[in-house]
């Protein structure tokens, strides 16, 4: 495996952070992707990731998704907090990391500095920092993972209403078990905010819980990774 998408990132990484640094980092998101499971397996994997405040959490799942994305994994999903700005803000720094370029740049109000260009991986990103995943985007695009090489790539708030949005999209094109074949990398920023449940857990979960488990669920590849 070449691992373009980590190369890429490994890369951005050095202009601004010492080697050994990005050493770690790259030791340790090697650990943390050899527990999510092999892509290419069914599996259901679950798993959270600790660390202190202000020490990389999001340079840490942005070299796990290089390397998930790499590895095979076709639907890539990034839940953040109910804000909007939060959301926005991490749309911007995965568009610039990750993705590779920003699905809105063309608009004279956006003016985004240091997107990586004339990259050949760009992943197939259906949210921007304008519009988390709605109805709009949900009635304009078909769910198909067959029909891309690159994976698809969500940066979405933990609200009810777009994740449902979101859920019905996933749902096409299942198998006749009513599954999706494609693997899920599911990455819980901030996963102690409203992702844990707190009522009965097989009759009445909370809203977010419930969610979660609903696009898990969807999938006979999954791999959840709360940080």
């Amino acid at each position: 495996i070449d691992f373009p998408y980590w190369k890429r990132y490994k890369k951005l990484l050095l202009k601004s952070l010492p080697y050994d640094v990005v050493d770690t980092l790259d030791k340790s998101t090697d650990k943390i992707i050899d527990f999510s499971g092999d892509p290419q397996l069914k599996m259901d994997t679950r798993g959270l990731v600790m660390g202190e405040v202000q020490s990389g959490k999001t340079a840490s799942y942005t070299g796990v998704i290089c390397k998930a994305a790499d590895l095979g994994y076709k639907v890539i999903i990034v839940l953040t907090t109910s804000n909007e700005k939060l959301r926005s803000q991490t749309q911007q720094r995965l568009d610039k990391e990750f993705v590779g370029y920003c699905n809105v740049s063309q608009l004279s109000t956006i003016n985004i500095p240091g997107y990586l260009t004339g990259e050949e991986k760009r992943a197939e990103s259906r949210t921007n920092i304008l519009q988390d995943f709605g109805k709009a985007i949900k009635s304009a695009t078909s769910f198909n993972p067959n029909a891309v090489s690159e994976p698809y790539f969500f940066v979405c708030k933990k609200e009810a209403n777009n994740l449902n949005h979101l859920i019905k999209w996933l749902s096409e094109n299942l198998n006749s078990e009513g599954k999706n074949d494609a693997p899920l990398l599911l990455i819980d920023d901030e996963c102690d905010y409203a992702s844990v449940n707190t009522k009965d857990p097989n009759k009445d979960p909370t809203r977010i819980n419930e969610k979660l488990r609903e696009i898990l669920d969807l999938f006979t590849r999954s791999s959840y990774i709360g940080y």
